[in-house]
């Protein structure tokens, strides 16, 4: 941006960003603004997300479905579930969008952990505590 205003679309990167401005005249001279940051602009009664009930290990019969849900608090919150199949070291991401993991349970999913991240609209996190799936013999 080379004018005399900063003007970008807020969303949650850009939230806690530190900018200046160096003006500079036709002789090369030069000046600095102040630092400033910018952010939301919070809504009075605003409260970061919080797990309030966290979820806890479940387990099913083989072709029985196994749910695991938590509450949480905050506003506007969108949930993300995240996986981990016994015998891998990563977690990925599952295609699981709510505050309920629901999946019929298997041998491949027995001691699959998982957890969930809730996002405000202003980008704020909380995650759950991580649990385990298993299979009932």
């Amino acid at each position: 941006i080379t004018g005399d205003t900063y003007s970008v679309e807020m969303n949650a990167s850009r939230s806690g960003r530190e900018l200046y401005c160096v003006v500079t005249d036709k002789y090369g001279a030069e000046a600095r603004t102040d630092t400033v940051t910018i952010g939301y602009d919070y809504p009075e009664d605003y409260k970061e997300p919080e797990i309030t009930v966290q979820p806890v290990s479940a387990a099913a019969a083989p072709g029985a479905e196994v749910s695991v849900g938590f509450a949480a608090e905050g506003t506007e919150l969108t949930y993300q579930w995240y996986i981990r199949n016994p015998g891998s070291g990563s977690w990925s991401r599952s295609s699981i969008t709510g505050d309920t993991y629901s999946v019929e349970m298997n041998a491949s999913r027995s001691g699959r952990e998982i957890y969930c991240v809730v996002t405000d609209k202003y980008g704020a996190e909380a995650r759950t505590d991580t649990v385990t799936l298993t299979m009932e013999p």
